[in-house]
């Protein structure tokens, strides 16, 4: 007798780049309830299209739901993620980094709607070749706070820094470190040597 067919939802950064910790985390689950699954995602850049490659690789049916962005504008994200949670899985496999609001939201619905949440972390990215740019110490901790998920304003308080004087650390770090977002920013910076290599990269749970 065969096992059950169920669906596992996915969500996460369009940053993360370990196919390492998605296949665990899909292994993982087929381990717990069976072989019969399909993995749902919602057909975004980075993690969703490793999960889709992952999936298939493991020879899994996946179920993509891209976001109507174009028709529906900045709401596209929280409704495709109502939809994808609406249609139901035995757990939701969550790959946030810092700043991950859109994978913030969906683990958000899925635990209102009673599905389980397992986050993964992701190992340090490889150490891009040559020197890396120097930081100042300041430039540092306000990309630490970053990664544990603080916001500017509180980041500032932490500090005892005024909130622009943050922004400015902030962009000049991204700007040294050839960053195009603050989670490429935090990889960068643990690829760097700059941040430790367990640095853990926390999404916010509010935007």
């Amino acid at each position: 007798m065969g096992s059950t067919p169920y669906r596992i939802l996915t969500t996460g950064s369009r940053h993360w780049t370990d196919a390492t910790a998605i296949k665990a985390a899909i292994t993982d689950t087929l381990t717990e309830y069976g072989p019969d699954a399909t993995v749902v995602h919602g057909a975004a850049p980075g993690a969703d299209t490793l999960v889709d490659q992952v999936a298939r690789s493991l020879g899994l049916p996946t179920e993509r739901h891209p976001a109507q962005w174009r028709a529906r504008g900045r709401s596209a994200g929280p409704i495709r993620n109502q939809q994808m949670v609406d249609l139901g899985a035995v757990v939701c496999l969550a790959f946030p980094l810092a700043g991950s609001f859109g994978t913030a939201d969906c683990m958000r619905r899925a635990t209102a709607a009673g599905i389980p949440v397992r986050v993964a972390h992701p190992g340090p990215p490889p150490a891009p070749a040559g020197p890396g740019p120097e930081l100042t110490d300041r430039q540092v901790e306000v990309l630490a706070d970053a990664a544990r998920g603080l916001s500017v304003d509180e980041i500032a308080a932490r500090l005892g820094i005024a909130p622009d004087t943050v922004k400015g650390h902030r962009v000049h770090a991204l700007t040294a470190l050839g960053a195009d977002s603050m989670a490429h920013g935090v990889a960068l910076a643990i690829a760097y040597g700059h941040l430790p290599a367990d640095t853990a990269l926390t999404a916010r749970s509010t935007p």
